[in-house]
This record gives C-alpha cells, sequence and structure tokens, in this order.
C-alpha cells in the first residue's frame, strides 16, 4: 500500500508508521478524552444550554471558555464524553466572574448524576475530582451557578482521564 505525499511529513516526523494495514497511530498519542478543554481560540465541541459560549482572553493558560446566562437560567457548556464505563478523574480551572460555577458530570446533558461541584474562585483555582461511571458516554456540564441573566463564570484546562 503506498503513501501519498500528503502523509511523508508525518512519517518523517515519526507521527505514524507504515503496518501492512497501511498507516497507524504510534501508541502514546491517544487523544483526550475532553475535545478542546483548552479553549485556545473556539468553543468548538461544546453545545450550549441557556448561555452563550466565547473562548476569551485571560484563561489560566492562553484564552479560556466564558459562559455568559441568556435565559435567566442557570446557562451551561455541555460535551458528550466518548468513554466507556470505569473510573476517570476530571481536572479543570475555575474563576468566577459576575457568577460562581457549577460542575457536573451526568447520564445526560443538564445533569447531576456523578459528580456535583459548586465553584467559586476569584482567582483561577485548580478543581480535581475521581468518579466512577457505570455507564458509557456520559455528560460534562460546566454551569454558570446563577439564574440572573447576563452573569458569567470562565473554565479552562478541562479533561479527564482515566
Amino acid at each position: 500500500m503506498g503513501f501519498s505525499k500528503l502523509g511523508e511529513p508525518l512519517l518523517s516526523r515519526g507521527l505514524i508508521r507504515r503496518s501492512s494495514l497501511g498507516a497507524r497511530i504510534i501508541a502514546g498519542s491517544t487523544p483526550p478524552i475532553v475535545t478542546n478543554g483548552g479553549f485556545d481560540s473556539d468553543t468548538d465541541g461544546w453545545s450550549a444550554g441557556n448561555a452563550t459560549l466565547d473562548s476569551v482572553v485571560g484563561g489560566q493558560v492562553g484564552n479560556c471558555l466564558r459562559i455568559t446566562n441568556t435565559a435567566g437560567a442557570t446557562g451551561r457548556a455541555s460535551q458528550q464524553l466518548m468513554i466507556p464505563a470505569g473510573t476517570y478523574t476530571l481536572t479543570l480551572y475555575q474563576k468566577t466572574g459576575t457568577g460562581a460555577g457549577f460542575v457536573s458530570v451526568s447520564a445526560a446533558a443538564g445533569g447531576f448524576d456523578l459528580v456535583n461541584a459548586a465553584l467559586n474562585n476569584g482567582d483561577w483555582a485548580l478543581f480535581s475530582v475521581g468518579f466512577t461511571c457505570a455507564f458509557d458516554n456520559p455528560w460534562l456540564n460546566l454551569w454558570v451557578n446563577s439564574i440572573v441573566n447576563g452573569q458569567t463564570t470562565f473554565y479552562d484546562e478541562v479533561s479527564v482521564s482515566e
């Protein structure tokens, strides 16, 4: 099986290897569980519920996620994690804007099954919690813990690991 010229730079940098089945990803280059947890330039991979999501300067590292309530309800950013049932660790940084934060991991977007934690930090603070999930593909929810329209909170460096 041949490789196009497009794949050659990846081969030369050691990012992929040739095999009898074509190219394969080298061990150790597993994609992250959370998509776009650094919010470097956008909020791709996250869905909004009663909120607007923006990537803004001033994060713990580079840009961060700003969640702004839009409907006089608790606003959130949600992402379904494509992982099997198991034990994991959620790690993130949170900073309170005009509203405190809240994080949950659940069976559905906007739920509270596995992790429920209020976060209210005037400056960037690290939050880390272990959780065991008895079902596949849980949802990670980052909240503004306020029902006041226009309230904001910030998150950065969001990750989940085994």
